[in-house]
């Protein structure tokens, strides 16, 4: 049995490199939220979301990057989000997924 639609991914950067926190099953800023709200306030994270807005059934669609990097986290997981974000568009870029500008 093969997996269903992902609508989004929540990703953490450690020292070891992106590491995927949990996938959301729709792409809405609600899902979106809901996932954020259940992390640590002072944790940096990254999202991938499918944008599920208006189009052609079935059509393939750019993912849009958000970067959540909040000023109470500690300097060096702000570094570490900061330095991750070109690796995570070039891990993207390989798995052949559009991420929009």
């Amino acid at each position: 049995g093969g997996r269903g639609a992902v609508g989004g991914l929540v990703l953490i950067v450690s020292p070891e490199g992106l590491d995927l926190w949990q996938e959301l099953t729709v792409g809405t800023a609600a899902c979106l939220c809901q996932a954020l709200q259940a992390r640590s306030p002072s944790e940096p994270a990254y999202a991938l979301l499918s944008y599920a807005g208006p189009g052609p059934a079935g059509a393939k669609r750019p993912l849009v990057l958000i970067s959540f990097c909040p000023d109470s986290a500690p300097v060096r997981a702000r570094m570490l989000h900061s330095g991750a974000k070109p690796a995570l568009r070039a891990l993207a870029e390989r798995a052949q997924l559009t991420v929009a500008k």
